[in-house]
């Protein structure tokens, strides 16, 4: 892909997750530093984001949460569906990246629904004031233990294994647009799980001592 549409999408990306917040109640500064982190997560610092309530992180781990299932991935699974409405009977290896992607999105609803299920409504509880005896060491060890890497793709060794199966994709638009959008997601998930990791974990604990 050249770069002009890369960067194309980057910028398309980098305005997508301005609304995002903007309609929402993430705070304007926290929007601002995750705006920053979100154009490089290697650079992730979680001092930077210590200032901010429990409450705030909160808001926008939900918020993330309600996007990825609203926004990305329909918008992931368009681009495969147009992948495969062109490729998919000649190519032997979109079935497989079809096959791939439909695993990995069917994991990362599990994960987020569990998430929400144990840690969310434990946090809701905790800010709402209520009684959380006897659910603090359960929630958080059930967090610590389950909560891993499983819902960041490997897209590097994904598209290695694709163009090791048919080596004439490589370059193909609709497939170089694909991979773009995979990456810009896992860059999203990746600072999502270490705000999870670094910061919100250790408000949650704080709040609840």
């Amino acid at each position: 892909m050249n770069n002009y549409l890369n960067l194309q999408l980057i910028d398309r990306s980098s305005e997508q997750l301005s609304n995002r917040y903007q309609q929402t109640y993430v705070d304007p500064l926290l929007h601002e530093k995750l705006l920053e982190v979100m154009q490089d997560a290697d650079s992730f610092n979680a001092n930077n984001f210590m200032e901010f309530k429990l409450e705030e992180i909160y808001q926008y781990l939900k918020c993330s949460h309600q996007y990825y299932l609203d926004v990305w991935i329909p918008k992931l699974e368009n681009t495969l569906l147009q992948l495969n409405a062109k490729l998919g009977a000649d190519y032997k290896s979109i079935n497989m990246l079809t096959l791939s992607l439909n695993a990995y999105k069917r994991e990362l609803v599990l994960h987020i629904d569990q998430e929400e299920k144990i840690l969310f409504t434990f946090v809701e509880r905790l800010l709402a004031g209520k009684d959380c005896d006897g659910l603090k060491d359960l929630v958080l060890n059930h967090f610590i233990h389950t909560h891993d890497d499983n819902v960041i793709l490997e897209i590097d060794q994904l598209k290695r294994e694709v163009l090791s199966i048919d080596a004439d994709l490589q370059g193909n638009l609709i497939v170089e647009v694909l991979f773009n959008q995979l990456h810009i997601f896992q860059q999203d998930l990746k600072v999502h799980g270490l705000i999870e990791d670094k910061v919100f974990l250790q408000k949650v604990i704080a709040h609840s001592s």
